[in-house]
């Protein structure tokens, strides 16, 4: 999570909002240019998305908003591989058993 919050510009707020605009007081007039903020003598301070990060808020809102909504849509494709894999590992285990203790 910690990637997706320095991609997104640093502060990936989960509730209410996604975190893409961020807002608070400051008393100094200055752009500090690894945070992405600019702050005004009205000392409010925005956040500003470069170019690729206000391509990607569309795509990763719908993506989080779909994994919040439906959960299972998302793991079953795990669980199900994860039960072929056991299934796969496993699949002799009763005949080699069979054979080992009781020579059948």
């Amino acid at each position: 999570m910690s990637f997706l919050s320095t991609l997104l510009g640093g502060n990936l707020k989960l509730g209410g909002g996604v975190g893409f605009n961020d807002s608070s007081t400051n008393t100094s007039s200055d752009t500090n240019t690894t945070q992405n903020l600019n702050t005004s003598n009205t000392g409010t301070t925005t956040k500003n998305l470069t170019p690729f990060q206000s391509m990607l808020t569309g795509p990763i809102s719908s993506t989080i908003m779909q994994l919040m909504t439906n959960p299972q849509q998302f793991v079953a494709p795990f669980a199900a591989q994860a039960r072929d894999q056991a299934n796969s590992t496993y699949a002799g285990l009763g005949d080699s058993l069979r054979q080992q203790f009781l020579g059948l």
